[in-house]
């Protein structure tokens, strides 16, 4: 009944549609409308990752042409959630026997499911999805999907920060090679970056592929100073300057800060 009760947030609204707006769903061009580029994954890593949105400051628009030459804002402004949530999230999944691994699993394969659909017209998964899931075809967007990614993705997070703290020595390890990994990455994107970027998500509405690089190369600067404060609870753990719950608290407040 709790179920039904939250689901009906949803249920209602749809149900209404489908009785009064659009009966008959609408076209397939439609409903794969605002589909995520699976190069916007970048975002998870650096905030703010292509500038702005919905503003002059931004030097691509649209964010991605669908070729009919009309200029499309994305429908979702970003989809950063904490720089170390998805390797929290990836920390839970790495565990071999725990109670909690198939709770994990099946979180992590709903988040991958909505993922998969939020891409929309990248990947042959949403037209089976528009086709044969019951009122699929109500609706436009695809982008919206990812509100499941990301609280699943956070729920993953949850479970995997018990884990991390347990092997400080083993966690700080593999933080220091994320955040050199991102280092290398702000590096290649002051370079190469802005060219590679307006290739691929879209064309330059004002100034150059050099400064949409140094727009993605500040993102990643921010990414690599967040890496680092983050390693911070790890480092004072494995040193035993600080308690396996204050180790948690900190990073827990550091995603959300």
């Amino acid at each position: 009944m709790l179920a039904v009760a939250l689901a009906a947030v949803q249920l209602g609204p749809a149900l209404e549609v489908s009785r009064v707006r659009r009966p008959g769903g609408v076209p397939f061009a439609d409903a794969a409308h605002f589909s995520f580029p699976p190069l916007r994954l970048f975002e998870l890593v650096w905030p703010g990752a292509f500038g702005p949105l919905y503003g002059p400051d931004r030097l691509l628009h649209p964010l991605y042409d669908e070729g009919s030459g009309a200029a499309y804002e994305p429908w979702s402004a970003g989809i950063y959630v904490g720089l170390a949530t998805p390797l929290l999230a990836l920390a839970a999944l790495v565990r071999r026997r725990d109670p909690a691994r198939r709770r994990d699993l099946a979180l992590a394969a709903v988040a991958a499911v909505a993922l998969l659909v939020a891409l929309g017209r990248y990947t042959p998964l949403f037209a089976a999805w528009f086709r044969f899931v019951p009122g699929a075809r109500l609706f436009r967007y695809p982008e919206k999907y990812l509100l499941i990614t990301t609280l699943c993705g956070c729920a993953l997070a949850a479970s995997g920060l018990a884990r991390v703290v347990e092997r400080p020595r083993r966690a700080l390890a593999a933080g220091t090679a994320f955040v050199a990994l991102l280092a290398l990455a702000w590096a290649w994107a002051a370079n190469a970056g802005g060219a590679f970027f307006a290739a691929r998500l879209g064309r330059l509405e004002h100034g150059t592929a050099a400064e949409l690089g140094a727009v993605v190369a500040h993102s990643a600067g921010h990414a690599v100073a967040i890496g680092l404060a983050t390693l911070l609870p790890l480092l004072l753990l494995w040193r035993r300057r600080l308690s396996p719950r204050a180790a948690s608290l900190a990073l827990a407040a550091l995603v959300v800060a």
